[in-house]
């Protein structure tokens, strides 16, 4: 072969791979910022909604549990607390906080609970709570649920003990009653002649016997009035008089004292 011709090939080729371009890569920085969105309070619920309150002095425990929402995920809710019941309960101070539902998170969602113990005089009607919930970011949001507690007439008394009495004598003693419902009560006078007079009074009794023998229950009263009331978790003396006629037979005589109290 031709040596000029070889150089020329030689020279030809050393051209062409010299002519390639370098390529160099570059990296870019991408950014964005995610806001943040204030939690969501999507529910809030009591159990029981509708509550028979224990006797005085037992309180009665109610269940508020809430579902709380946070779009920038459930580990982002720090607090979840009931900051107010309306109307207020005597003996429940706010704000009172919840506890997160142990396995209740998931996505965007958890579950909280608080108890609350009712006093026995917690006065009947409709009551709201309001829960709030917080982020890391100190925003918040807000749901309400509601609870109605009933209404309790009750009455505890004591018994009445005369003691010793001759016949043709008296005695004076007394019953105490303490109002454990929340409603105060009073004992009504149906005819307004004093009680143990029609079946529905407010305060009947019996004959006292021993035996045969019988003490009448006209020989029985009260001054008991009936535009006295009793508020809950209080007590009053009701006074009872006996008078024991003459030639009553000696012996220990029983009865019965019916209370039976109304709304005051």
């Amino acid at each position: 072969m031709n040596t000029k011709i070889v150089a020329v090939l030689m020279a030809s080729l050393i051209a062409m791979v010299v002519a390639v371009p370098m390529v160099i890569s570059e990296e870019a920085t991408m950014t964005a910022t995610v806001g943040n969105v204030a939690p969501e309070v999507t529910s809030v619920s009591v159990s029981p909604d509708s509550v028979t309150l224990n006797t005085c002095p037992d309180t009665t425990s109610i269940t508020v549990t809430a579902t709380v929402s946070d779009a920038n995920g459930y580990e982002d809710i720090t607090d979840v607390n009931i900051t107010s019941i309306n109307p207020a309960i005597t003996g429940v101070s706010t704000p009172i906080p919840m506890t997160y539902v142990s396995g209740s998170g998931s996505g965007n969602t958890a579950t909280y609970t608080a108890t609350i113990d009712l006093p026995c005089c917690t006065t009947a009607g409709n009551y709201t709570v309001t829960v709030e919930a917080k982020d890391n970011a100190g925003e918040n949001g807000t749901g309400t649920g509601t609870f109605t507690v009933q209404l309790t007439v009750a009455i505890t008394v004591t018994d009445v003990d005369f003691g010793s009495v001759a016949p043709g004598g008296s005695s004076t003693a007394s019953s105490t009653v303490t109002c454990v419902g929340n409603a105060a009560v009073k004992f009504v006078d149906v005819s307004s002649d004093g009680y143990d007079i029609e079946d529905d009074d407010g305060i009947v009794w019996s004959d006292m016997t021993s035996g045969t023998n019988a003490i009448a229950d006209d020989n029985i009263g009260t001054s008991w009035s009936p535009a006295t009331t009793i508020s809950c978790n209080d007590s009053a003396s009701v006074p009872f008089t006996l008078n024991v006629p003459a030639g009553t037979a000696s012996g220990t005589y029983t009865g019965t004292i019916t209370f039976t109290p109304s709304e005051a």
